[in-house]
């Protein structure tokens, strides 16, 4: 008797919450939208917010000028999830894409560059679904798939540099990823402060913009020479980086290996590709 009155317990509470998550679901995306919308506009007066599709909203400023589309499927999935904290969630994705709106908007800043690694056909993807008009982003070419892209490191998001704010920053494309290079330079420790793995060990930098190291090709003379002219890197990830001394096939393999899981794990992966530095720049390692 306890054992099924545990269970009826247990199914009554299931009941309930899934109830609670289908009124939800019952209420309607739109309405949702729609209530999203309305707290995001008291925290952004100065802008014109639209409904768009369930579960999107456009934002515009006052003149009209259409700054893109903010998705709301992830905060709808946790309240889906949690119904209870509704108000709670709302109000904070409110304040935290208030500011993210307003950060991506005001005029760019020089000091703000960065650069970063990219696949050459992610961007080429991105780029598409970016529309006509100016670009809105550019890059130059790092090895046969990979690109370095600049990028605007924002106080709460970033944002690719467009050629409206190369008109802006009254930099050309190379300008702008020459700052981006030494901007990126200036906020990362010196590489020899990272230990120097032994022959058969994997090192590993990770930190903000850790791939970007490999766009610092001279800072890794220093490094390379104590590996005996064979480093071999790898970024799974956005702010991870892999390197070994490469000269021999179980090294690589390691690396690769090891990456590959990293990749996997994480919310941000970037590359499986091994590169080999030389003396005139990066090469893809095939294994």
């Amino acid at each position: 008797m306890r054992i099924l009155t545990k269970n009826i317990f247990l199914l009554a509470t299931f009941v309930a919450v899934a109830l609670q998550v289908a009124s939800l679901r019952a209420d309607d995306t739109q309405k949702f939208t729609t209530e999203v919308r309305e707290a995001l506009q008291k925290a952004l007066p100065g802008y014109r917010l639209e409904l768009g599709d369930p579960l999107t909203i456009k934002a515009y400023q006052v003149d009209g000028k259409f700054l893109g589309d903010v998705a709301l499927d992830r905060v709808y999935h946790y309240v889906l999830l949690n119904p209870e904290h509704e108000a709670d969630a709302v109000d904070d994705f409110a304040r935290r894409m208030a500011q993210t709106l307003q950060d991506e908007n005001a005029p760019p800043k020089a000091s703000a560059i960065r650069v970063v690694v990219r696949p050459l056909e992610y961007m080429q993807g991105a780029v598409a679904k970016m529309g006509s008009g100016p670009k809105a982003a550019f890059w130059v070419p790092l090895t046969k798939h990979l690109v370095e892209v600049p990028v605007l490191d924002l106080p709460t998001s970033w944002k690719f540099v467009s050629d409206l704010d190369c008109e802006a920053l009254h930099l050309s494309e190379k300008q702008v990823i020459a700052m981006g290079e030494k901007n990126l330079g200036d906020v990362l420790k010196p590489l020899p402060d990272y230990k120097i793995p032994k022959k058969g060990q994997i090192g590993s930098a990770e930190e903000e913009y850790a791939s970007s190291r490999v766009l610092l090709h001279d800072q890794w003379k220093p490094i390379v020479d104590k590996l005996h002219g064979e480093l071999v890197v790898m970024v799974p990830s956005s702010n991870l980086l892999l390197f070994v001394e490469g000269s021999t096939r179980t090294a690589r393999d390691a690396l690769s290996a090891v990456g590959s899981k990293m990749a996997e794990s994480s919310e941000k992966p970037l590359s499986p590709i091994l590169l080999r530095w030389t003396k005139n720049g990066w090469v893809e390692v095939n294994i």
